[in-house]
C-alpha cells in the first residue's frame, strides 16, 4: 500500500452530514452580506447547535441555523475530522493549520 493513501483522508460521508449547520458571527460586520444571501470568507460552521453555548454572547452575538442539504450543495465544504491524525496531516498539514487559524508560509 503507498503512503499516499494514508495521507488521503475524506472528511465526510453522506451518514456524516447533520439535519442542520450553524454559525456564529457579529451581525454588524455580516449584515450586508446576509441581505444579499451570499456569505463570503466564512471559515467555520459547525454541526452541533452546541456551538451557541460556546460563543453566543460571548465572542459573537448572532447566530445562523442553515439547511445542510441545500449548504452542501452550493458549497465546497470539508469537515474538520479532530480525531483521525491522518487527515489533520494530510494536504500539507491543512487540518492542523486550520485549527490554529495559521497561515501557509509559502
Amino acid at each position: 500500500m503507498q503512503f499516499k493513501t494514508y495521507l488521503d483522508e475524506k472528511s465526510f460521508s453522506q451518514s456524516d452530514v447533520p439535519k442542520d449547520f450553524y454559525v456564529v458571527f457579529d451581525l454588524e460586520e455580516m449584515v450586508d452580506e446576509l441581505k444579499t444571501g451570499k456569505v463570503k470568507g466564512l471559515k467555520g460552521i459547525s454541526s452541533s447547535s452546541e456551538i451557541e453555548f460556546a460563543f453566543l454572547g460571548v465572542a459573537r452575538d448572532a447566530m445562523l441555523q442553515m439547511d445542510s442539504e441545500s449548504l452542501l450543495k452550493q458549497n465546497k465544504i470539508t469537515r474538520i475530522m479532530y480525531d483521525n491524525p491522518h487527515y489533520l496531516v494530510s494536504n500539507n498539514m491543512w487540518g492542523l493549520r486550520r485549527l490554529y487559524n495559521a497561515r501557509q508560509k509559502v
